[in-house]
């Protein structure tokens, strides 16, 4: 990719927040956002000289970007399916270095590229404005900005990771990757970002965690023990994976992180810190989960509902108990 990111990043900026609310009067921000829809209606080629008067790039400016192995549809793009990703991960995966794939303006600027090369999907209406019930012209706006690079002014570095399609499958086969470098070779890359592909929520938690609360979870073991516990789920089906027991789990083994270096472990013992992790995790979520039983019940006007049989665990004192996790770990306690 041409080098344009430091040239146009304010341009980048202004022209986003100038067609959401806060940039100026309604009625100028309803006119700009309906420019966006009539050009992205009118397809890739008025789209892209759109994107590129926006972002004051000359009409004969080179973008070079990685090419795609082929041309998306409008479904395919909105939510990859597992083979598009892995199809686009390697098509990627030696010309995009996490450094700029961190940031949004790299990717919309490949995707001008792509609109250029019509590598994108030819329903662009379909692909980038549409998404279940949004009618309203600023929800279709904001589905167009996170699915060609993210709104970091809005959700911050996670955007990128999980908003925009195509980044979110570089990102997603580039974790896989680190974890299966790591991991003990039953693990191997397409499963581990299969655990990775199988719920675009639990993606966004362990994405969201990692930015923001559990920055340990960037360590590559931590990461590979996880998705190596996941691993056996996610190939019985997708179904069989929570988003909430995924982050719960991690959160888990997070706290263990004050007593122990993850780097001293091997990877049988970090397997069995994951496998403790997670049974800990769902008896934290059904304790929970009881407790909130029970609170319903009580609250109740005939102070019982058809769950309460089910609520004897409801003090949930497993919740509050520190992790013990394999005895092994005894060892590194004082």
């Amino acid at each position: 990719m041409t080098d344009l990111t430091a040239e146009v990043r304010q341009e980048y900026s202004d022209w986003q927040r100038g067609l959401l609310p806060g940039s100026g009067e309604e009625e100028e921000i309803a006119a700009r956002q309906a420019e966006l829809h009539d050009v992205v209606n009118g397809g890739s080629t008025t789209f892209a000289q759109y994107l590129r008067q926006s972002l004051k790039i000359g009409p004969t400016e080179g973008l070079v970007a990685p090419v795609l192995p082929r041309r998306l549809t409008s479904s395919e793009f909105r939510d990859l399916p597992f083979d598009r990703e892995r199809e686009i991960y390697a098509a990627l995966r030696s010309d995009v270095q996490p450094r700029e794939a961190s940031q949004p303006l790299f990717w919309t600027l490949c995707h001008i590229a792509w609109l250029e090369g019509d590598s994108l999907p030819e329903d662009l209406n379909d692909a980038l404005l549409l998404h279940g019930r949004d009618k309203t012209p600023e929800q279709r706006t904001r589905n167009l900005l996170r699915r060609i690079g993210g709104l970091a002014h809005v959700r911050g570095k996670i955007s990128v990771l999980v908003n925009c399609p195509i980044a979110r499958a570089w990102w997603r086969g580039h974790v896989a990757s680190q974890a299966a470098n790591h991991a003990d070779p039953t693990l191997s890359e397409p499963d581990a970002h299969r655990v990775l592909q199988a719920s675009n929520s639990a993606w966004e938690k362990l994405a969201g965690d990692s930015v923001h609360r559990i920055t340990v979870a960037n360590h590559p073991a931590f990461r590979a023990a996880l998705i190596y516990q996941f691993a056996d789920m996610t190939r019985q089906g997708p179904e069989n994976m929570s988003a909430d027991h995924v982050q719960r789990t991690a959160q888990v083994m997070a706290r263990h992180n004050a007593s122990i270096a993850f780097d001293l472990l091997s990877w049988t013992e970090m397997t069995d810190l994951a496998a403790s992790a997670s049974a800990q995790a769902r008896a934290e979520l059904e304790a929970e989960d009881a407790r909130k039983r029970s609170a319903r019940a009580k609250a109740s006007p005939n102070g019982s509902t058809d769950d309460t049989e089910h609520t004897a665990d409801a003090d949930g004192e497993t919740a509050d108990r520190p992790p013990r996790g394999p005895k092994w770990l005894e060892r590194f306690r004082g």
